[in-house]
């Protein structure tokens, strides 16, 4: 009976004018900030050598997946790189244990919450990727808008922001639930760095 719509999502809007052609739709896509502040931090590419992850530490996220995966591939890797993880939840205590206990505290660092906008984007600017070990979540329009593609666990009820990936342009999937194909991804990523590093503006304009 309405006049119109908002859809969540461009793509449900282009859905609901296929069925509705003679309503108004209008879709109002969720975000961060506002996108004349969605843009990469000019760096130089021997400054980027992490990876970081952003978001809430829940069993749904998996973030010891993540650790597990960074940790198998840390001999591989320049000693500068290392795993940054911002965010809290009731997962910090279990990753903090993992970390101690395999001596990991100066390759992978754990921030907790973070909401200063130059901090994050300082961070991102620093990382090869981000990771979405879990579900993907509004993060994403973060990563990207910062010109910082994401490695997504493929077979996940992910939010409607995964709108955003296009795999192989700024985002690749690695195997759910997979440690080995996760460490195998991330360091495809550090091996084409120079490669995805080349990409962060075209990223961060198509946000």
């Amino acid at each position: 009976m309405a006049s119109g719509c908002i859809a969540y999502t461009d793509e449900q809007k282009l859905e609901l004018e296929k069925q509705l052609p003679k309503k108004k739709i209008y879709s109002a896509c969720n975000a961060i900030y506002y996108k004349e502040e969605m843009k990469p931090i000019k760096k130089n590419i021997e400054e980027v050598t992490n990876f970081i992850y952003v978001g809430r530490l829940v069993k749904d996220k998996k973030p010891l997946l993540m650790v597990k995966a960074f940790s198998e591939i840390l001999h591989k890797l320049n000693v500068e790189s290392k795993l940054l993880i911002i965010g809290s939840g009731p997962e910090f205590d279990n990753l903090k244990t993992f970390i101690d206990q395999n001596n990991l505290e100066n390759r992978i660092r754990m921030f907790g919450h973070i909401s200063d906008y130059d901090v994050l984007r300082g961070l991102y600017s620093t990382s090869i990727a981000s990771i979405s070990p879990g579900y993907v979540g509004l993060s994403i329009t973060q990563s990207l808008g910062f010109g910082v593609p994401m490695i997504i666990s493929k077979g996940e009820p992910h939010s409607p922001e995964l709108e955003a990936a296009i795999i192989g342009e700024n985002a690749e999937y690695f195997k759910t639930d997979n440690v080995d194909d996760l460490a195998e991804i991330l360091f495809s990523f550090y091996s084409k760095k120079t490669q995805w590093f080349m990409k962060r503006d075209e990223i961060s304009k198509k946000m």
